[in-house]
């Protein structure tokens, strides 16, 4: 972590190293946390003079033509070389959207961690999940969901479940990178898109599952459960006999001995 990443790391609670600023993370505040990081494409210049070695006081500087790399709007950091095809996904992303859909789905119960390492380069967010929390098709939720985000091709947009909030490259290591990815995706045609639909069916998955542990709780509660069965057998077979006015003229035995 460098002092610029210190700078704007924001922490609910203090980290090992004691670095960032500490405190509840406001989620309307935090949408701002990643714009000094912003990145944008840039060609690649080189200095050269024929017949001079290379010097940052002589020589011109040329572009290498199709050549690009991403680089930092506000401060003077440039990141990996990329080509026409990659998708650049800021940083805010993961806060902006991301985050905002599971925080309106009620699953998370505060924001653990936002921030950088590298000058930037690599993003992450840790959120951490309510207690009791169960998604369908999930064999446990542990109790932080992290997101992480890379301005390097190694470093694809990536969503996994751990112990612990990340708070630094090492932490980034352990708990996004060296754990299995619930979803992953390379910043090739829409990424956003793609891990943004993966987050609402992850949401939908737990809104469902609420309902149905609504429904279940109903249906044990034996008075609902009673009622539920008087109605449905009067519906069947019509009310009681003693609910009735019997007519015997009506009967079926008399009609049938009229007959």
């Amino acid at each position: 972590m460098t002092k610029l990443d210190a700078e704007n790391a924001l922490y609910a609670k203090e980290a090992w190293h004691r670095l960032g600023t500490v405190g509840e993370i406001d989620p309307f505040a935090a949408i701002n946390a990643f714009d000094w990081c912003e990145v944008e494409r840039s060609p690649i210049f080189v200095q050269h003079s024929e017949g001079v070695a290379f010097s940052t006081m002589n020589g011109e500087y040329y572009e290498l033509e199709g050549r690009q790399v991403l680089k930092m709007k506000r401060h003077p950091y440039a990141y990996a070389e990329v080509s026409d095809r990659y998708q650049i996904v800021q940083h805010r992303f993961m806060i902006d959207d991301l985050t905002g859909i599971l925080l309106d789905t009620g699953l998370v119960e505060e924001i653990a961690s936002v921030g950088t390492y590298d000058n930037g380069a690599v993003g992450y967010v840790s959120l951490k999940f309510k207690d009791g929390i169960e998604i369908p098709g999930w064999s446990r939720v542990e109790s932080m969901f992290n997101i992480g985000n890379g301005h390097d091709k190694n470093i694809p947009l990536i969503a996994t479940q751990s112990g612990h909030a990340v708070v630094c490259s090492n932490t980034f290591k352990w708990n996004i990178l060296d754990k299995e990815a619930i979803f992953k995706f390379k910043k090739i045609g829409d990424p956003q898109g793609m891990m943004e639909e993966a987050i609402r069916a992850l949401c939908d998955g737990y809104e469902r599952n609420v309902e149905y542990r609504k429904t279940i709780e109903r249906m044990a509660n034996q008075e609902f459960v009673d009622e539920q069965w008087d109605e449905l057998v009067v519906q069947l077979i019509g009310p009681k006999p003693e609910d009735t006015t019997f007519n015997p003229w009506d009967h079926p035995l008399w009609i049938a001995g009229k007959s």
